[in-house]
């Protein structure tokens, strides 16, 4: 490589050809101090603090924003660069607030450690005060102006980041300062509080509103953010056994200086005065606290007494992807070896399965098959059946930075308008449960139109003539009857992904959790092989999961036809390892699903239910029917932080430690492993799911020898061959994406590079549209669809506990476009009763124009358990799931 040679402080130092002095000189450990520079953000030369002396030309030049050039002199330290810099530092404080005591800054203030380094105390000049006003009209962050030196960080990160803009500089000279469009407050504007501009901010110009005053926190603890799949990197800094607050790790991350608002403020939830805090037995109807070892030895001899009756398949056992992967190890392993049940399922699976059965026969693994950083280096994005900005912010920050730097081009399909659509190039808006016909209808006008790639196709495909068949019958005229998109425009879209060098889909729980949502993943899978869309960076298909270690639960085989790593409980051989690894025999025959339990307790052939962390009564269809299921069985066991609809019908109820107060790991969206680690301790008595489990398993007569999760890991590694390579030890210092499969294997961050593992090639699948199963008419007019939230998140049980989101978020809503809402008389804000053929509720109007005419919506997560009350039971064939997404209701007045 060219390398480009400078002198540095009296040392000849080669750097790469587009390096800045300053990024030289940190790379060779010589300290030049900067207030306006992040190495996240593009350079900006404002502050002047890294000014430099360019020797051979006897000038001082900020570092910053000055490439390196051969024969380049420079001094960070002479006599001229020190007065200079020190008198610009003056500068600043001149017109600074000197309250340091009061500052929510305090030490870490950036301003206050370079004074301190110039050795600048008292200031010789005249102070020039600028008052403003503290704005705190939000639930999340103060505004102090006063403070604020200009340095533009972040006005830089809402835009080249977040690519937000909901602030920027107004006036000018000494007037100048970073403002909302009019100077709205923030919570008028298009703020949307991820906090990232409070990260950046080298003083105390912006600050966490319910911080004030009350101190840095002593260490930091980097851990794993524990809502969406992205699987954020995060900071928590605690004090006194207290989180006090969050901040985004920037060390090997797939966030790098960002978080969202969930993410930063959602976890104060942590320390809620609501916690379960010590275990609970029900005696005649009313909860008592009883002590670890009576809960435990009433488990084991309810369960132990329960299969002796019955036989094991009388129990089932339900995991989370709330727990870790050595916790969701421990529990599907106590289903199989404890009990000697399949009767396993996790409620992550009510929208991977259709990911794992589809994905996994297409293209051989069940999982995305690039990083979320390769979004960005996409030409054309196809988004189908999710609202990124919603459920998984980083992701839409990806897109539109892809957009908005990279000139990309989207491919939007959403009825509903939502904060991507001014990124679109093209919005398209199918009627709900018509994906199907969409996609085949490109892959038609792709194959008759001659521009699919034909050597992806030939030398890495098979069954290309199954699909050339059945995308006969879909052309784009019969495709725009069915979904209601233009024929021009499913023409266009076919034109756009398939003449891109790299093209991505990413698709979520809008096509995942309808009935025949397996034939949705087979019929993207059809599009990314026909365009050769999948192998390269920059191309792929993204599935994305819903919860932050939703992907490893079912990796780790909380599920009732898998084993650990997706091999089928039939395998012969995948059972052998196991029962050598456990010293039992395992069951043969696949388990019941999560669904299927429930049924099956309200009919008495389950008995016995234990839930770790799952809360089926919120997030389950038909919430009623299972919660009259619940009450039905004989004995059930929760495992929870929080009480919820679901431990109220509990029997016992075991308090456990939340992902701050554990250690363990999570996998993403992306197939990444990564470690959590406890930075507090659990409240009152609660322990780690871990803990509490392999005390079970000793009860129950299994040994459960586990030191600490790395043990646990250790057993996963010998058991689950995509896992095989990882430990704690390589995760400390390396990331690693599954498949892992030995010591010195460093991951697939990109899958099917040379071949694929269905037999060396992908195979294309004979995919039909199914007529959804509910289609609006006369009785029920009006198609109802769900999705996620920004400031709440799965069934809430947890942002419903954090103070600052319920705040700004409190309650759930119906939204309706403003002609249904003048056909049926509705006022915004009014109250209406929603109606399905499954249930009711009431609910207020919101009236927007980002619905068209017959489809109304509601965010699940804000309630949960009221909104799944309406959908039905009935069962995909294939995967065992019901629909969650989108169900036929009336409306009316209330």
């Amino acid at each position: 490589m060219e390398t480009i040679t400078i002198v540095l402080n009296g040392k000849e130092i080669s750097g790469r050809p587009g390096m800045t002095i300053l990024d030289l000189a940190r790379e060779v450990g010589v300290k030049i101090p900067t207030l306006c520079h992040n190495k996240h953000l593009a350079p900006f030369g404002a502050c002047r603090v890294c000014l430099v002396e360019d020797e051979a030309r006897h000038a001082l030049v900020a570092s910053c924003v000055t490439p390196i050039a051969p024969g380049m002199t420079i001094r960070t330290d002479s006599p001229l660069v020190l007065e200079t810099r020190k008198t610009v530092v003056e500068l600043l404080l001149s017109s600074h607030p000197e309250a340091c005591v009061l500052c929510d800054k305090g030490n870490a203030c950036e301003l206050r450690a370079i004074a301190a380094d110039l050795g600048i105390g008292e200031i010789d000049m005249d102070r020039i005060r600028r008052y403003s006003e503290i704005e705190d009209a939000n639930a999340f962050i103060e505004r102090d102006l006063t403070k604020c030196i200009l340095c533009g960080l972040c006005v830089r990160v809402c835009q080249e980041i977040n690519v937000i803009g909901a602030i920027d500089f107004s006036g000018r000279g000494f007037n100048a300062r970073p403002s909302t469009p009019y100077d709205m407050p923030l919570d008028q504007s298009a703020c949307e509080y991820c906090g990232t501009c409070v990260t950046l901010c080298p003083v105390g110009a912006l600050s966490e509103k319910t911080r004030q005053y009350r101190g840095s926190g002593l260490e930091n603890v980097p851990t794993v953010c524990s809502f969406c799949g992205c699987g954020c990197s995060i900071l928590l800094q605690t004090r006194d056994n207290r989180v006090m607050s969050v901040r985004p790790n920037t060390e090997n991350s797939v966030n790098g200086v960002s978080l969202c608002v969930r993410g930063h403020y959602g976890h104060d939830y942590i320390h809620s005065a609501e916690r379960l805090t010590v275990p609970l037995i029900k005696e005649k109807g009313s909860f008592k606290e009883a002590s670890w070892d009576d809960a435990l030895d009433l488990i084991a001899e309810k369960l132990s007494d329960i299969k002796k009756q019955s036989g094991p398949d009388s129990i089932g056992i339900f995991g989370s992807f709330r727990c870790t992967n050595e916790e969701n190890y421990l529990i599907q392993k106590f289903a199989r070896a404890a009990i000697g049940t399949n009767n396993i399922s996790n409620s992550a699976r009510m929208s991977a399965s259709p990911n794992i059965v589809g994905l996994t026969k297409a293209f051989g693994y069940a999982g995305a098959t690039n990083t979320i950083e390769d979004i960005e280096r996409s030409d054309v994005i196809l988004v189908l059946g999710a609202n990124p900005h919603e459920s998984h912010p980083l992701i839409a920050q990806k897109i539109k930075r892809a957009v908005r730097f990279h000139g990309a081009k989207l491919l939007l399909a959403d009825p509903r308008l939502n904060r991507m659509t001014p990124f679109a190039t093209q919005w398209i808006r199918p009627a709900p449960g018509t994906d199907i016909a969409f996609i085949n209808a490109l892959i038609r006008v792709i194959i008759d139109e001659n521009i699919y790639d034909k050597d992806f196709v030939r030398d890495r495909a098979d069954g290309l003539d199954k699909l050339m068949e059945c995308v006969k019958r879909y052309p784009p005229a019969y495709a725009a009857k069915v979904t209601g998109i233009p024929e021009e425009q499913i023409v266009e879209a076919a034109r756009t992904f398939a003449n891109a060098d790299s093209a991505c889909i990413i698709y979520g729980s809008g096509i995942t959790q309808y009935l025949n949502a397996t034939y949705s993943v087979l019929a993207i899978a059809n599009l990314a092989l026909v365009t050769g869309s999948l192998g390269r960076p920059g191309t792929g298909v993204f599935p994305l999961v819903k919860e932050n270690n939703g992907q490893g639960a079912c990796d780790m085989g909380v599920l009732p036809d898998l084993l650990p790593g997706y091999r089928k409980v039939s395998d012969a051989a995948a059972r052998a390892n196991l029962e050598q690894e456990w010293g039992v025999k395992l069951p043969v025959a696949e388990g019941l699903s999560a669904v299927e339990i429930i049924s099956q307790a309200a009919s008495g052939g389950i008995r016995a239910i234990m839930n770790v962390g799952a809360n089926p009564v919120a997030v389950f269809a038909d919430s009623h029917t299972m919660k009259q299921a619940l009450q039905a069985l004989e004995f059930f066991v929760a495992l929870d932080i929080f009480p919820t609809p679901t431990t109220e019908l509990a029997d016992v109820i075991l308090p456990v430690a939340c992902f701050a107060e554990k250690d363990g790991t999570f996998t993403n969206t992306e197939r990444r492993i990564q470690r959590v680690r406890k930075a507090v301790d659990p409240p009152g008595q609660s322990r780690a799911e871990w803990q509490v489990l392999a005390d079970l398993f000793r009860r129950m007569g299994i040994p459960a020898d586990y030191k600490s999760p790395a043990d646990i890991m250790d057993e996963i590694a010998r058991t689950t061959p995509i896992y095989a390579g990882v430990s704690y030890e390589r995760l400390e210092r390396e990331a690693l994406h599954w498949p892992c499969t030995a010591a010195d294997d460093p991951g697939a961050r990109v899958l099917y590079e040379n071949e694929f593992p269905t037999g060396g090639k992908a195979k294309f699948m004979k995919v039909e549209y199914l007529v959804p199963d509910e289609e609006p008419n006369i009785n029920y007019p009006f198609s109802l669809i769900t999705r996620s939230h920004l400031y709440h998140f799965g069934s809430g049980a947890r942002t419903r506990h954090s103070k600052q989101l319920s705040e700004i978020f409190p309650e759930c809503f119906l939204e309706i476009g403003p002609e249904d809402a003048e056909g049926l008389a509705v006022a915004h804000g009014q109250h209406v009763k929603v109606i399905s053929k499954n249930g009711a509720i009431e609910l207020p109007a919101k009236i927007t124009d980002g619905l068209p005419r017959n489809i109304v919506f509601v965010p699940v997560s804000l309630s949960a358990a009221e909104v799944n009350s309406l959908f039905s039971t009935e069962l995909d064939v294939v995967t065992r799931i019901p629909n969650r997404k989108m169900c036929t209701v009336q409306i009316e007045r209330v």
